[in-house]
């Protein structure tokens, strides 16, 4: 390794690591450190291995369980699935917006962290849960109410539950990310786990919160779950009735069979 790039490395570990604490703190900085040339090769080529593998498993997480959807009805088995897509987004986006704040790191992006970060997490998630139960009780309902019928241009669900029990999440994401930034040694752990005696690299923030935020949406999720369930629906327009002589030749019709 060439002594150019030796200090380069330096460099970037001393200053954009001091310039993020500053950030990550919540104090006023009124410069952002600049990168030397060559820094963000050198911060790529030094990143841990065991933080660039947990990234890559996140990474990969979210399109795989998206890849087999399944609807209200499996119980924990949706529920499970919203789980690792949540966790798996987090952590994707607050990583890529950790990398953005690197190679941009004189902008908006880096200078104003803890305004839109937490807005890209937030506004993210509450979209894809909102979507996510939509779709999912346009069908849950529709099948919960099949001896009626709906008006056309009725939906079967309540868009405005959808919308307060999806709110949940973001909550939750909102608060721990207030957390994080009051209690910054919440990150130390995933320091010392990824990057032992070494410095900390900048990456491993991000890292983390998306971890908290992750984690934490767990609960939001599971009671946004179960009361979608419960009061998801819109009642059905019209009741099909059925003739007794027809309901029991329905039923003879089953036995038969």
């Amino acid at each position: 390794m060439s002594s150019e790039y030796s200090q380069d490395s330096e460099s970037m570990d001393n200053g954009y690591a001091d310039g993020y604490t500053n950030q990550a703190t919540g104090e006023a900085t009124e410069t952002v450190t600049e990168l030397p040339e060559g820094a963000v090769i050198a911060m790529i080529q030094q990143m841990p291995t065991m933080l660039t593998i947990a990234i890559l498993i996140y990474f990969i997480i979210a399109p795989i369980v998206m890849l087999r959807p399944s609807d209200l009805r499996s119980g924990s088995g949706f529920l499970m699935n919203q789980m690792l897509i949540n966790s798996s987004l987090l952590v994707t986006f607050a990583v890529l917006y950790g990398m953005l704040t690197i190679f941009f790191n004189k902008s908006i992006v880096a200078t104003h962290q803890n305004i839109i970060l937490p807005f890209v997490l937030i506004g993210s998630l509450w979209v894809k849960s909102y979507l996510t139960y939509q779709n999912s009780l346009y069908t849950y309902c529709t099948e919960e109410n099949s001896n009626g019928s709906y008006s056309e241009g009725a939906v079967p669900y309540k868009w405005q539950q959808i919308l307060w029990n999806t709110s949940k999440v973001p909550i939750a994401i909102f608060v721990t990310y207030i957390f994080i930034i009051l209690f910054p040694d919440s990150v130390i752990p995933f320091n010392q786990f990824f990057c032992g005696e070494d410095t900390p690299h900048p990456l491993v923030v991000f890292f983390s919160i998306g971890f908290w935020t992750g984690c934490a949406t767990w609960a939001g999720e599971s009671s946004c779950y179960f009361s979608l369930l419960q009061s998801g629906c819109q009642p059905a327009d019209k009741i099909n009735f059925e003739s007794i002589d027809q309901v029991i030749r329905n039923y003879d019709k089953k036995d038969n069979d």
